[in-house]
């Protein structure tokens, strides 16, 4: 059995906040950037970025900042779901990133990213770690039902 547990709800915000095997997660409209700072400021995560018909997928040793950056610089975008834990090293989050955007193109999901991702040699045991952390953070966008019908098949 496996537990998400959801932190806190505000359904005026439409945010929510939640933690599952040490990975944090908050979800947010982009209007409400602004109010998420206090939960992505210096966070190193990755995140996706949802639109009404494509998505991005990047990383960031700064989470809050760089969607900042992007609300300046995509039109595209309504909502976002952003994912951080400390037990990740940057070459985890790198390949994080490089592993969904390819599930993604694999699925063939549109995706607004122009560049596939780094490819980071990363141990056998770090790569086994962060596929966990795929099946988590597949299971939160599920839990949250803020994806499109075809998220469910985001299987690995």
């Amino acid at each position: 059995m496996r537990v998400i547990e959801i932190l806190a709800t505000q359904p005026t915000l439409n945010e929510r906040i939640g933690l599952v095997n040490g990975i944090s997660f908050i979800r947010f409209d982009r209007d409400k950037l602004q109010s998420s700072k206090e939960h992505l400021d210096d966070k190193t995560g990755i995140y996706i970025l949802f639109g009404m018909d494509t998505h991005y997928i990047g990383e960031s040793d700064d989470l809050y900042k760089r969607l900042v950056d992007h609300d300046r610089q995509k039109d595209f975008w309504d909502y976002a779901i952003c994912f951080a834990s400390d037990t990740f090293s940057k070459s985890s989050i790198v390949f994080l990133e490089r592993t969904l955007i390819d599930k993604f193109k694999e699925l063939e999901l549109p995706l607004e990213n122009k560049t596939i991702g780094f490819n980071h040699k990363i141990s056998f045991m770090e790569q086994a770690k962060c596929t966990n952390s795929l099946t988590d953070i597949f299971d939160i966008i599920n839990m949250l039902k803020i994806h499109k019908p075809y998220m469910k098949y985001l299987d690995l």
